[in-house]
């Protein structure tokens, strides 16, 4: 806790109010980038999205979820202090309005010109933060950013997949009457988080929707933390929740929905070191199909890649396979105090040791996502 303290602050010093200078007759991203509200790269300042951000409260957590963040603090905390503390922490950092480290402080120290949240429905993992609760943090009057004037943050819709057989008609019929707020920009799907295989057909009514109200649809790829192979109890268990997450399993969505933007969140990356690692089929996905897209959160933070070489590797193979185009920023922040901040700076430093250029860290940073969701 008083590392936390200090932490926050460090943070309080560092918040500042920056007045928007917009020249008039240039582009908003041209305007930003004079105006020095960007994110710096070899000396020019780059617009930048994160699209990728988790609101919540320590309480929305599901089982799973709250023993995660338990096991990180240390042993010695007693369980009582151990609540007390993450829902003390997690009131301020994500909380989208939370003091001095909040998520929009967080957004507004990294110079972000806007950020993504996340609608979560995740009964056993995440927890439940509704559509309904994204759009309320995003109506707030608070969602300004002091910079460019304009709101900050965007949405990302999602439903509940549980018991889809009796309650999806009503569930999508929900998420197309969400998706008519202008700032839902897409649509966010964690099959995994649910153990759910990505190749269900019925299902198919989801991406129909997406076809219908141009959003895209992010899907999370790759293992997660919460829960691993060694949970399930026998082969088939397993090789059941590997089809929730392995990349392949997309495919046939894929092509029957050409006119569907798919986002493969976390490049297939294999957060359990289990050997289940799908970055090469997230690749080849990509190559074949122009509607695949590549969103590069989360395997690049200090846990799992601590000398920046697997994301340079990453980096630099989308660079060669000329995937820049379809590749998208986001954090999958905020985590803690600085989380922002510092993934961003991890990411910035891997681009300039792999050689991307400022126009290209632009497009990935900036255009990509203000193209693909929309962003004025």
């Amino acid at each position: 806790m008083v590392r936390f303290l200090k932490l926050m602050m460090s943070k309080v010093l560092k918040v500042k109010t920056r007045l928007f200078r917009r020249a008039l007759g240039i582009s908003f991203a041209a305007a930003l980038a004079t105006s020095g509200y960007a994110v710096e790269y070899q000396g020019k300042t780059i617009p930048a999205v994160d699209l990728h951000l988790h609101p919540g409260s320590y309480d929305s957590l599901g089982p799973l979820g709250k023993a995660f963040v338990r096991d990180r603090l240390p042993g010695f905390i007693p369980p009582f202090l151990r609540d007390f503390s993450l829902r003390a922490i997690a009131t301020l950092t994500q909380n989208p309005y939370g003091a001095f480290v909040g998520i929009k402080s967080q957004c507004v120290e990294a110079k972000m010109t806007y950020c993504g949240l996340f609608a979560t429905y995740a009964r056993e993992t995440w927890g439940l933060v509704p559509n309904s609760q994204i759009r309320g943090w995003i109506e707030d009057k608070r969602n300004l950013n002091p910079e460019t004037g304009k709101p900050l943050f965007f949405g990302l819709a999602s439903l509940d997949i549980l018991d889809w057989d009796a309650e999806g008609p009503a569930r999508l019929k929900k998420l197309e009457e969400d998706l008519s707020f202008p700032q839902f920009k897409g649509i966010k799907l964690a099959f995994i988080h649910n153990d759910v295989p990505l190749d269900d057909p019925r299902f198919d009514g989801i991406y129909e929707l997406a076809a219908r109200t141009g959003k895209p649809v992010y899907h999370h790829v790759g293992s997660t933390p919460l829960r691993s192979l060694k949970d399930f109890p026998d082969d088939q268990a397993r090789d059941h929740y590997v089809s929730s997450f392995d990349p392949r399993e997309l495919e046939r969505a894929i092509r029957t929905f050409p006119q569907v933007h798919f986002v493969l969140g976390h490049m297939g990356f294999d957060f359990n070191k289990e050997g289940f690692t799908f970055d090469e089929n997230v690749f080849d996905l990509a190559v074949r199909y122009p509607n695949v897209y590549l969103e590069i959160s989360a395997f690049g933070g200090a846990a799992y890649d601590p000398d920046g070489k697997y994301k340079d590797k990453t980096f630099a193979r989308i660079k060669e396979s000329g995937l820049i185009p379809r590749t998208i920023y986001g954090s999958d922040g905020p985590g803690a105090p600085g989380g922002v901040q510092r993934y961003l700076d991890g990411v910035l430093a891997s681009f300039a040791r792999v050689g991307y250029t400022q126009e290209e860290v632009e497009q990935i940073m900036y255009t990509n996502i203000a193209t693909l969701y929309d962003l004025k």
